[in-house]
């Protein structure tokens, strides 16, 4: 009776070591997620602002 008990503490345990490390990968994920969305967006921004810049300053120029 009490190696059954003894098994069954085991098993808790790993059981919730597992779900701790599944929510771990998970959090892991969104945050890549995350990272490679601000990446993407960083990105368009530099191509936009390097395209529009020598626009801007031709409008700066002719103003001035």
């Amino acid at each position: 009776r009490k190696r059954e008990e003894g098994r069954r503490k085991k098993e808790e345990g790993r059981r919730k070591r597992e779900e701790g490390r599944r929510k771990k990968e998970k959090e892991e994920g969104m945050k890549t997620g995350q990272l490679s969305t601000v990446n993407c967006q960083l990105s368009t921004i530099n191509y936009i602002s390097i395209s529009l810049l020598p626009k801007i300053n031709l409008l700066l120029l002719g103003k001035a």
